[in-house]
């Protein structure tokens, strides 16, 4: 089996994959449906051009090839057809969001990995399917770990089954520079790896740090993030950018492609460049041209600027890229590469929702690709403005985007997926998603949070299966919360709910904010950022404004076709009569104000927990307890932040977070929000500083918000209710563990009245005792209309005790007569009475109970107390059930063990006839002696 390219075309070059793919189509075919080829080969060596194509020559059906961006995808498209002397959408053609050229002839369809989950959620698609194409499979994104997920599974499916490759029954094949037999040797199964020799060019490697170039005397050890915030920095890439594309027009032509964070560091530096241009060349022409390479540019642009037409006539093109040039694409023409060694990272933050973005360094893989991009054609030479001890303590790659990322729409497109390729249940919690194939599991974290956002927008069942809902929302080229949103306000379209311009404000909205900015705007704008795009974007569109700039005109064009595409798939649905198209959308059926009071409710339905409070201009305390910078907010009441930002400063650990897109949202809405987050409760609180005066707040919650907050007035049946709750909490446990409630609950028992005992088993509780308390205080405690005065203290002393627990006059009567706390005995003398585990005891001195005949009885009880004797410095001296066996038998030892130590006490030879007299004093005083 031999291949070789079609000639006539124009191509003075051969690439290095066209000789095996005659050898790749057979090992393809040797492998069977499901099996998984790996093709390895190194840049610009035509696998993602030819292989495709080969594949669909020799097998049954459609070859599918996904590429990490939209641009890879027209541009390897657009070239593959031009090799077969063809215009995409005739043999081979493409799908991107907002474009697509194919045609029922199209046999090799390029598309990005977000439209391959998509397609492979269609049934009748997959029938047709042959293979499967993961193109720059290093990359990693999180589509990118989804599609191999789905792949995994639908390969052990077609793998029990067996048979050869075939519509409905395909390969899989992964093709990158850098594949990794050891790692996905062990996780692919079965597969074959294919390596394809290729011309590898010289690439020279250079270090020239940023910090000595700011200053030649300083040691450099290592580029920092400090040193890129200085306003010189972009001069000094500039000055190296010119340098070398004066080198490559000396030596007839090339390009020189430099990696920069962002596009906001690529207008500094281009801005450089042109300042420089004028000072050096004037007027004239020097054949030195700029080209920007980020993905705000519209496609059409991207594919003829990375073309090579500059640079394949003599000319020298500067290509200021940010990491959408890494991969994926072969810019024709480029010798050198500079290198910043920066990304800007963008973090999904779970808690808000928003965006964390950064200044991160790139791992030493992605520095091998950027270098790589110099040496595809010819020899080449790659300029790293970090040093090589800096390089080489960077980690071997940057984390999986699948780890840092908002999973929700990939997860909806792998239930879709799983539903329409592989048998069997649908995972339903994050633990059995996380058990899947991955290549690396995400976070668990983040997983049970992509599955809150299915669940709360109605996307997936308990079962774990997508809802009709979910189906359709899944068609919309939108992330889940905005699809649910537009799905929503055609709903109320169809129902009468929604008016027509009401409607088509909404899907505009859900299109921008789909899409980058329309105009450029700070996040720090006073102005309402999402009204300020709106607007920008409906002048266009109604052709009322001719002053926007060509940029925006650009932006808006690109809004306009996600537009289509949402209205494309919300028609698969179903389309409500009297609908309008598209074009009467743009043009005239939106309000040319954005209705932003009216946004807002359509929205909440897919940013449950976006919800915010302004309680002051210019901040927002978000659902997550989070106080946000929000400068648009200019009065209080709530907000839904449907996009925020989350800055770190140069070299701070810590974020600043600014609300940068905000809707007006009426609390009254708020209440229709999930039921598990909205709560009414009623607070018991001090009504001031340090004070005992104690009110019930009645709070209405949605998350960690307060919508609402009232005092209740004491006879509210809320207030004692908190009250009560509060006492159980707080108080009632000191109360059951404090001596006096104990030896009151003991006396109750003691009495052995029904009611007392009662009582009595009511007080052994938490619960009890806060009810007793609370229906004290309630009515002998109350300080106004809307609090009560408590001091602990006074409530859990005896006498407080008594105060509180016993609200019966007959339990106080009884309690006095059968269980006193002191007792009067038959000599006159009083003493106390304490109630023990075992029983009342009688305690005093031996003096008190001079002049008893017999043992006294408790009360008007038959209980018989012990007897705590106490010699006269307070020590017990002899405790007794029968005081006269005392009398008799031990009281002679005990007046002689305590005679000589308290001479002065009274100690009479007959304790039972003697007066109850404490000294010899008071004993001669007694007989007048």
């Amino acid at each position: 089996m031999t291949f070789s390219l079609p000639q006539g075309l124009g191509l003075s070059f051969e690439l290095p994959v066209s000789g095996r793919l005659g050898f790749i189509v057979q090992r393809a075919q040797s492998l069977g449906s499901g099996g998984f080829l790996a093709l390895r080969a190194e840049p610009g060596s035509g696998k993602t051009s030819l292989v495709p194509a080969a594949l669909a020559d020799h097998l049954q059906g459609i070859v599918v090839v996904t590429e990490p961006r939209r641009v890879a995808a027209i541009g390897a498209a657009t070239f593959a057809a031009k090799l077969r002397g063809e215009l995409p959408s005739q043999s081979i053609g493409y799908i991107v969001r907002g474009d697509r050229k194919v045609t029922k002839q199209t046999r090799v369809i390029y598309v990005t990995e977000g439209v391959a989950l998509s397609l492979l959620a269609d049934k009748s698609f997959i029938a047709g399917l042959a293979a499967l194409v993961i193109d720059e499979f290093h990359e990693r994104h999180a589509s990118t770990d989804a599609l191999m997920l789905l792949a995994r599974r639908w390969s052990e499916s077609l793998c029990r089954d067996g048979g050869a490759v075939a519509a409905g029954r395909p390969l899989f094949v992964l093709m990158s520079a850098t594949f990794e037999d050891e790692k996905y040797s062990k996780i692919l199964e079965p597969l074959q790896v294919i390596d394809v020799p290729g011309e590898v060019h010289s690439l020279q490697l250079v270090y020239e740090p940023i910090e000595f170039l700011q200053d030649p005397g300083r040691a450099s050890i290592g580029a920092g993030f400090g040193v890129w915030a200085q306003p010189r920095v972009w001069e000094s890439v500039a000055a190296v950018l010119l340098r070398e594309a004066l080198l490559l027009r000396s030596q007839k032509g090339g390009g020189v492609l430099c990696f920069l964070p962002g596009k906001g560091e690529i207008g500094r530096v281009g801005s450089s460049l042109q300042a420089r241009f004028s000072d050096l060349f004037g007027t004239e022409n020097p054949e030195i041209f700029l080209e920007e390479l980020h993905g705000e540019r519209p496609l059409d642009e991207l594919v003829r600027a990375v073309s090579g037409a500059v640079t394949a006539k003599g000319g020298t093109t500067i290509f200021l890229a940010t990491n959408i040039a890494e991969s994926s694409l072969t810019i024709k023409g480029v010798r050198t590469v500079v290198d910043s060694g920066l990304v800007r990272t963008a973090r999904h933050h779970l808690a808000s929702g928003s965006v964390e973005i950064g200044l991160g360094k790139i791992g030493q893989n992605s520095a091998a690709q950027r270098a790589g991009r110099a040496a595809r054609e010819a020899p080449g030479k790659a300029i790293r403005l970090y040093s090589e001890a800096d390089h080489f303590r960077r980690p071997p790659e940057n984390p999986p985007e699948v780890c840092v990322s908002d999973l929700s729409r990939g997860l909806l497109d792998l239930v879709r997926g799983l539903w329409a390729l592989v048998p069997g249940p649908l995972p339903e919690t994050a633990e059995q998603w996380l058990a899947q194939p991955w290549i690396d599991a995400p976070p668990a974290e983040r997983m049970e949070a992509a599955l809150s956002i299915l669940r709360m927008t109605g996307c997936i069942e308990a079962s774990g299966k997508a809802t009709e809902r979910g189906l359709a929302i899944g068609l919309l080229p939108l992330p889940v919360r905005l699809g649910a949103v537009a799905f929503g306000a055609r709903q109320d379209l169809e129902a009468g709910r929604l008016t027509i311009p009401i409607f088509a404000a909404c899907i505009l909205l859900c299109a921008l904010l789909g899409e980058s900015d329309v105009v450029a705007e700070s996040p720090d704008s006073n102005s309402n950022v999402l009204e300020t795009q709106y607007h920008a974007l409906r002048r266009v569109l109604s052709g009322t404004s001719t002053r926007e700039t060509k940029e925006t005109v650009r932006r808006v064009s690109r809004v306009a076709e996600v537009v289509e595409s949402i209205q494309r798939g919300l028609r698969t649905q179903g389309w409500p009569a009297g609908a309008p198209e598209t074009a009467v959308l743009l043009a005239t059926a939106a309000p040319a104000l954005l209705p932003i009071d009216e946004m807002g409710v359509l929205f909440f339905r897919g940013f449950f927990d976006a919800f915010a409070l302004a309680e002051s201009k210019g901040s927002l305390t978000h659902f997550n307890g989070e106080t946000f910078d929000a400068p648009c907010v200019d009065k209080p009441g709530g907000y839904l932040v449907l996009e925020g930002v989350r800055i770190h400063a140069k070299g701070s650990s810590t974020a600043r977070k600014i609300a940068s897109r905000v809707l007006p949202l009426d609390l009254i809405h708020v209440l229709e929000g999930p039921e598990e987050w909205i709560a009414e409760t009623d607070v018991f609180e001090r009504a001031g500083e340090g004070n005992t005066l104690f009110r019930v707040r009645r709070v209405l919650r949605y998350g960690s918000l307060t919508l609402q907050s009232d005092v209740l007035s004491v006879e509210d049946p809320g207030f004692s209710k908190a009250l009560k709750q509060w006492l159980e909490r707080e108080l009632s446990p000191r109360a059951l563990g404090s001596d006096a409630l104990v030896s009151l609950e003991r006396r109750l028992r003691v009495t052995g009245d029904p009611a007392a005992v009662f009582l009595a088993n009511v007080l052994g509780t938490p619960l009890g005792v806060a009810e007793k308390l609370a229906a004290y205080v309630c009515l002998q405690k109350v300080s106004s209309s809307v609090s009560v005065s408590i001091v602990p203290e006074e409530l859990l002393d005896a006498a407080g005790c008594e105060r509180w627990a016993l609200d019966s006059q007959a339990i106080r009567s009884a309690l006095s007569r059968m269980a006193p706390d002191r007792l009067r005995l038959a000599n006159g003398v009083t003493v106390s009475v304490e109630y023990s585990a075992s029983g009342p005891v009688l305690a005093g001195r031996i003096q008190d109970f001079f002049g008893l005949r017999g043992h006294p009885g408790l009360g008007l009880t038959s209980i018989k107390p012990t007897i705590r004797l106490l010699a006269p410095g307070g020590q017990t001296a002899q405790i007794t059930a029968d005081l006269v066996a005392f009398w008799e038998t031990s009281y002679p030892l005990v007046k002689k063990a305590y005679l000589g130590r308290y001479p002065r006490h009274h100690w009479p030879d007959d304790p039972a006839t003697a007066p109850p007299l404490l000294t010899k004093r008071q004993v001669a005083s007694a007989k007048g002696t």
